[in-house]
């Protein structure tokens, strides 16, 4: 039938451009649903990347932490006696000792700390983007603690600026576990 031979009330009631007018926007919807499910399966990839990418940055940090810390503290133990007391050593010697003990530390913890900036996430992904920052900062503490003790002992001795810090990092980092839908298990 062909729009000649249609009695003039349907060519009024404007059937035709209603069923393409439909068509229309039922290949829309479907394709801005098809549309979205690929976006949708592409960022869950992307999430699980940047997990995998941030636990790995972790582990790397983690032990190279690990060793410093197992390193140098021992000498920092090692020698603390004679610094608490009057034992005819220069105190001087002992720190460039325990400095001495943290110097081959340094290039890996840089290293890892390097490696933990190239870790890149979307803006739009927040628990790994907050992850990152934190992981980021308990490395930076860490590396600049004992570059600081590399160059003098004295630092080693101080205040422990990374107290807290490595819990609050690998919690952010186990938080932002990407689940099935995007919500956490």
């Amino acid at each position: 039938m062909t729009l000649a031979d249609e009695p003039l009330d349907v060519l009024a009631s404007g059937r035709e451009p209603d069923r393409r007018r439909r068509a229309a926007v039922a290949f829309l919807v479907v394709t801005v649903l098809a549309l979205g499910v690929v976006g949708w399966a592409v960022d869950r990839h992307g999430r699980h990347a940047e997990f995998s990418a941030l636990v790995a940055c972790r582990d790397r940090a983690f032990a190279a932490i690990d060793d410093a810390r197992g390193l140098t503290s021992s000498m920092a133990e090692y020698v603390r006696p004679s610094l608490n007391f009057d034992t005819g050593v220069s105190s001087e010697g002992l720190y460039g000792m325990v400095a001495h003990a943290a110097a081959p530390a340094v290039p890996a913890l840089s290293a890892a700390e390097a490696g933990c900036r190239t870790v890149r996430v979307r803006a739009w992904h927040g628990a790994q983007t907050r992850a990152r920052d934190v992981l980021l900062s308990y490395v930076g503490a860490e590396a600049s603690l004992y570059r600081a003790t590399a160059a003098d002992g004295h630092a080693f001795y101080g205040a422990n600026p990374t107290a807290g810090q490595r819990q609050a990092a690998a919690a952010a980092v186990d938080d932002a576990r990407p689940g099935w839908l995007l919500v956490r298990p």
